[in-house]
């Protein structure tokens, strides 16, 4: 909920109509019958993406059961309110896919093709599947495009300015995000048009498998969203993603190449900051990433938003406190919230 007259957002409380156990229920049904269903599929056939409400496979219909408790369940409530009892159906057929993610994909051979643009917006009068897929095969690691969107309200509200629309320029997002773990490297090659003409270009192709412990993906993400990582290519990136499960000396090692104690503790209070933890004030991340760059500790407003997928609380009395950087770090952001607690960041004297 935004209040605009504070200029902060909080939490949606609970109120007399609303009820956490039936909204469970209803998201949870779904979910739990999309996984039944791809839980049937045979070992030999493939999951490219799942949503809330379906997925994108190369298994045949005949080879995925609807016939578990859940999927009866429901079958069972859409013929009481439909008179039919179907809950599945297909709705693309395409011989070729080329995927980045969940909701990134395009289609290389087939009749209607599937496009899921992964946030980004065409340009018009370019047909989405083949820009996507140029943009896609071409792309290097500063690669950009560009869309005309309205101001966003909260910088409208912010700066007194008209509802007017902008350009903006942002960087591909074409990388995985490596929810699972990269396995099975192969070369593929892709055609893509370029008006009369086509070419083949080669490109990593991987299988993937859940992550071992929620260890190896903390320590895979972390690694592959500090600076340096994010401006090499594709190549780079897979080749950290597959290897997965650093051992100790390695972890200590990242630490050591990629910013030091000093950056981690900045990403522990960042996740503080976002839980209103510490005696910080939360809300308003890009005037807080504005002011700890002001004091010389480089940060984003997407640093803070990256911050809010750790659902766990920030880690605790683990930063030395006479590691290289650190005093400086705590003196500014005492400096610039006077009210925090650094004694939550750093491990006890003795």
């Amino acid at each position: 909920m935004t209040t605009p007259r504070e200029g902060r957002q909080e939490p949606i409380k609970s109120c007399s109509i609303s009820n956490p156990f039936l909204a469970a229920h209803v998201t949870g049904l779904i979910r739990a019958t999309v996984g039944e269903m791809i839980a049937s599929i045979p070992a030999a056939k493939s999951v490219v993406s799942v949503t809330t409400d379906g997925f994108v496979t190369n298994a045949d219909l005949h080879e995925i059961e609807a016939t578990g408790p859940v999927c009866s369940h429901l079958s069972a409530a859409r013929q009481a309110l439909t008179g039919d009892s179907a809950i599945l159906e297909p709705k693309f057929d395409m011989a070729g896919l080329l995927p980045w993610r969940t909701r990134g994909i395009v289609t290389l051979a087939g009749e209607k093709p599937k496009v899921a643009r992964g946030g980004m917006k065409t340009p018009r009068g370019i047909d989405p599947n083949v820009w996507l897929i140029r943009l896609m095969i071409d792309r290097t690691p500063g690669t950009k495009w560009t869309s005309r969107d309205p101001i966003p309200f909260r910088r409208s509200y912010e700066t007194n300015a008209d509802h007017v629309f902008v350009t903006t320029e942002r960087k591909v997002s074409f990388e995985f995000d490596y929810k699972r773990r990269l396995v099975n490297p192969v070369r593929r090659y892709v055609s893509v048009t370029d008006g009369p003409d086509h070419r083949l270009v080669q490109h990593i192709s991987c299988d993937t498998v859940p992550w071992g412990t929620i260890d190896e993906f903390n320590a895979t993400r972390e690694q592959l969203s500090n600076g340096d990582t994010r401006r090499t290519g594709c190549c780079e990136r897979c080749r950290i993603g597959i290897a997965g499960n650093p051992t100790s000396a390695a972890r200590r090692h990242r630490r050591a190449v990629y910013g030091g104690v000093a950056a981690q503790a900045k990403r522990a209070f960042i996740r503080a900051y976002v839980r209103r933890e510490w005696g910080l004030p939360g809300g308003l991340y890009r005037a807080a990433a504005d002011a700890l760059t002001a004091a010389g500790y480089q940060a984003k407003e997407q640093d803070f938003k990256n911050a809010l997928r750790h659902k766990e609380p920030p880690p605790e009395h683990t930063i030395p406190a006479d590691a290289d950087g650190v005093a400086g770090f705590v003196a500014a952001v005492k400096a610039l919230w006077p009210n925090s607690d650094s004694a939550r960041l750093l491990q006890p004297a003795g």
